[in-house]
């Protein structure tokens, strides 16, 4: 279901039982990569990684200004990203992947950027982490 944002269609977090278009950016007619996590989701157009969902452990990537704006312009009582939303600070990225509330995005030269919630290790970056952002954690954990 909708709960959490994860559907990309808007402040109207309820189920849909039939697909329905995601819209991107203007200019954007379509995605080379798309991919989801537990509570988030993501798309790749032409090099643009945009993300959505839940927020709570920095797994999407936005600025903390970004997601606090959404809430606010869309009225929200949860806390999430309810519309795509462009993940700032990455060169351009082939693809990406989302865990429980971490993610990850590979570039175009094959390196590897991670950020969102990494206690446990899963951020690859040699330790551990509660929260990391993008940008600091990519130039880290590149392998």
């Amino acid at each position: 279901h909708g709960e959490g944002g994860v559907l990309a269609l808007g402040p109207s977090l309820t189920a849909r039982a039939e697909p329905t278009k995601v819209l991107l950016e203007k200019g954007y007619s379509w995605a080379s990569w798309v991919a989801c996590g537990s509570y988030h989701a993501f798309a790749v157009c032409e090099g643009q990684l945009y993300s959505w969902g839940r927020t709570e452990g920095g797994q999407l990537g936005l600025a903390s200004e970004v997601i606090e704006g959404h809430i606010e312009e869309h009225h929200l009582e949860d806390s999430c990203v309810c519309l795509p939303h462009p993940v700032l600070n990455l060169p351009p990225i082939r693809s990406a992947a989302g865990g429980d509330v971490h993610s990850l995005a590979l570039d175009e030269t094959g390196e590897i950027y991670s950020w969102g919630w990494g206690e446990f290790g899963q951020l690859g970056l040699g330790f551990s982490s509660s929260s990391f952002q993008v940008g600091m954690g990519g130039a880290s954990s590149r392998r």
